[in-house]
Order: C-alpha cells, then structure tokens, then sequence
C-alpha cells in the first residue's frame, strides 16, 4: 500500500509554534501530530491509501489556520510525503502494534513554506505605508516598523504585493471603492524592495518596484502628487525601471511647429507665464515635432550637408532649452527621414520630448538592504528626506517632545536641503516672488512650516529646550 504523511518541519527557521497552527487534512485533525516523533520514519499523521490503479489518483483537501497571536512574517513549513510499502510484509494495519515493524520507503516530498503576513488596512490617520512581499524578513519588517513607529512616531499601515499582487494605481485590494492612488495620498510609501515569485507565469522573481506600472515618480505614476517613495534595497536594473518612466511614457501632448522660430516663441512665452506665475505648473510629458525645411546643398561642403544641417539646429535647440529651461530634462532627436508637404515643400523634424522636472520628484532611493536600527543616521536621513513636508515637520515635533538630539540635527538638516533646493530652483526658474501669497510655490517647505499646527504648539509650550530647536530650525 501507500502511505501519505503530513507533520511539520522543524527546522529552526520556521519559527511558528504548534500551539498557533489549525491544520485538517481531508476532515482529520492533525495538530496533535505536528511533532510527533520527530525524525523518526513514522512521524506525524498518516493516511494509507489502497493500491491505485493506472492513471488514477488520489487527491487530499485540507485547511491551514494560524492563530491572530502569530507575527509578521513569522514562517512555518508543513512537510507533505510519500511513503511506498514493500509488497511483503507484516500484515498488521497502520495502528497496529507493530507498526515499526512495516518496511517503507519515503519516495516523494513536498514542502509547503508559509509565511504570514499583515492584511492591509488603509486609514486617512496613517502617515507610511509600508510595502512588504513574501521575502521579506521578519528582521526587517521589524526594524523599519521600530523605526518608523517608535522612533520617528509615525503611523504606518501595511501592504504585501505578495497577497495583492499589484501595485497599479487604479487596482482596488479591498473590492471596494478605494483604489491605491487614493489610499497612498498624502504619504512616503516605503518598498523593502527584495527578489519575490509574483506567483505568474510569465515571471519568475522581480521586485515589488516593478509592479509599479509606469514608475514612481508622480509626472508618470499615476499616483498622486502628494505620494512620495523611498525604495530600499533596490538592484540597479529596478531602480532604472521606476526611474526612467519619463523616456518611455506616452507623452500627454504631441505639438506641431512649421519652424524653429516658432517653436522658440512658443517656449519663451509659456516660460515667461509660469516665472510671472511664481511657480512650475505644467509637469506634463510632451513632445514637439518641428519642421526644418530642407535644403539640398553643395555636398563637397560639410556646412551644405543636410544631415549636418538638422545636427546643427538640433544643438542650437539644445543650447536654447538649456539656457531658457532648466528645470526640466529634455531628449532632442533629429529624423534622417524626408516628408513634403501639400505643395510639395520637403522639410524633416527634429523632434523635443520634454521629460523629467526635478521640482516635481517624488522618489528617493536607500540601496542598502541592512535592516536599519533606531539609530542607523543614513535610514534617518533617506526616511525623513522622502517624507512630505507636513510629516517631516511632524516628526521635528516628535523629536522635540522625545529630546531626541540625533532626530533633531536629521530633521534639521533635511530642512536646509529642502530650502537650498528651493532656493535653487526658484534662481535657475527664474520664478518671481510678488508677495507672500508666491511663498506657496517657490518655498513650500517655508509655508508648510508658517502653517504647521505643531509647531504652533511648540512655540506656544512652555519648555525652553523646544522653543530652542524651533527657533534654530
């Protein structure tokens, strides 16, 4: 006959004990089993099988339940065998007393790893949310929830790509009417960004990044403005992937210009508008195709080449944009390809796709993959760097009320940068500053620390000591 066997593994890394695991196989209660007789041929709970026939099988049903006690990305593994029995043997049935004295031979084994991981909640109280999968640790998703939680004093909810699958901006984990761009808005998305199986076909490992479906960055994501990410642990290939949506995403817009003239025009008149304004307001990805008529010269002549020709007006258009535009990254390709016009008029085009502008990013990237300590400065620095800016602020208040002196200086100094860059930005946009209603646009870390409510409390405190890092800050 046949025996099919199921117990649990009981290696040291599955750290899951007994007394929280619920297991029926086929309506039996197996629990009791688990451990029994560790190690030994005729452990756990067995099943015998009559002799089957060719082509038929057998097939066991069962129900896994861990106790709510059970952590995080605490592990256990149930051990599924199959044992073939000698032909001639000691009749005695499987409770027989001697059961030991039955000659098998275990000849298949399957292990089934189990890992529990957090259901996800989305609640507008949260400040991060933290992105986990399968792989994950419970090192590490206990080091950035201490970090998070106990030292920085945020609250975070949990997401696992592994359960939900996805990371698209319109999918809904809970069947209701919340899509993820939603439930991420207003806060730092963390991504411990570990090889994972999707459980799909046409993958077999990737990282939870690159579920995202046109990248992180809020011109493309799909996301809200107000969603920003820190990836950790990332490998350079995921990086490139969440960061380079702005070479390959659709363009919103597609324009069309008879000359060079008129497109420089354009450029000047829609840059001039936003400096007025105060502030970068249109982010959008867009291209333009310029016309270039063309001129067949003298090919003895480099200066006649027409192909040399389109060159040199597409690095005027480089030297133009550079010096106008800033702020933004631009990829400018001139077409070998001739076209004619209704009059028969032959032109080529250089084609400008504008892409990524740097006051519009939303991602930072922490390529280390060590599961960070409360006191590791570097993760301080990448956390508190990616947060929005009414959390950064909140955290300054935390580390007040805490006296934590390290949270303090980190919080401080991602201020600076912050306000330098800025600064930075405003003198290379040229943006003007007509009065302080423009402080919202060219300084939003200055107006979002005019209307934090914690600081207002600070200030209005009685402890010195509070009153000294505010007014440092």
């Amino acid at each position: 006959s046949n025996l099919v066997r199921f117990y649990k593994n009981g290696l040291e890394r599955y750290d899951i004990a007994s007394r929280h695991i619920d297991l029926h196989m086929d309506g039996v209660e197996c629990n009791s089993k688990l451990e029994d007789n560790q190690g030994g041929i005729w452990r756990g709970t067995l099943f015998e099988i009559s002799c089957l026939k060719a082509g038929e099988t057998k097939t066991f049903n069962g129900t896994l339940k861990l106790n709510p006690q059970v952590t995080p990305y605490s592990r256990l593994a149930i051990q599924a065998e199959i044992l073939l029995e000698e032909l001639k043997h000691d009749t005695n049935n499987l409770n027989g007393e001697n059961l030991s004295a039955r000659k098998v031979m275990p000849v298949q084994r399957r292990q089934l790893e189990v890992s529990s991981e957090p259901t996800y909640v989305p609640s507008t109280d949260t400040h991060v949310v933290l992105v986990s999968c399968a792989t994950t640790t419970k090192e590490q998703f206990n080091a950035w929830s201490d970090l998070l939680s106990n030292r920085l004093g945020l609250n975070i909810e949990y997401y696992s790509v592994s359960i939900y699958g996805s990371l698209d901006p319109d999918f809904k984990p809970l069947n209701g009417d919340i899509s993820l761009a939603q439930a991420f808005k207003g806060k730092l998305v963390v991504v411990l960004d570990d090889m994972f199986n999707p459980l799909d076909n046409s993958v077999s490992k990737m990282e939870p990044s690159r579920m995202l479906p046109n990248g992180s960055q809020s011109q493309t994501s799909g996301y809200d403005q107000s969603t920003f990410w820190l990836l950790s642990g990332s490998s350079d290939d995921a990086v490139k992937q969440a960061l380079a949506s702005h070479f390959t995403a659709p363009p919103n817009d597609i324009i069309n210009f008879a000359s060079l003239s008129a497109f420089k025009k354009a450029m000047k008149e829609q840059l001039e508008e936003e400096r007025q304004a105060g502030r970068v307001s249109d982010v959008s990805i867009c291209e333009s195709a310029i016309r270039v008529k063309y001129q067949k010269g003298n090919r003895m002549s480099w200066t006649n080449d027409p192909q040399k020709r389109i060159e040199r007006k597409a690095d005027a258009i480089k030297s133009f944009l550079e010096n106008m535009d800033p702020l933004r990254q631009y990829v400018i390709e001139p077409r070998e390809e001739l076209f004619k016009d209704e009059d028969g008029t032959s032109y080529q085009l250089i084609v400008v796709r504008r892409g990524y502008c740097r006051t519009a990013n939303t991602t930072n990237v922490l390529q280390r993959a060590i599961p960070p300590k409360q006191d590791d400065g570097n993760a301080l620095l990448a956390v508190v760097k990616s947060l929005p800016l009414d959390t950064m602020l909140l955290v300054f208040a935390n580390a007040v009320s805490a006296e934590d002196e390290l949270l303090l200086d980190v919080t401080m100094d991602i201020f600076v940068q912050h306000l330098i860059w800025e600064v930075s930005n405003a003198l290379d946009g040229r943006l003007s500053i007509r009065n302080a209603e423009d402080l919202d646009g060219v300084f939003p870390t200055l107006q979002a620390t005019i209307r934090s409510s914690e600081l207002k409390q600070i200030a209005a405190g009685a402890g010195n000591d509070g009153r000294k890092a505010l007014s440092e800050l």
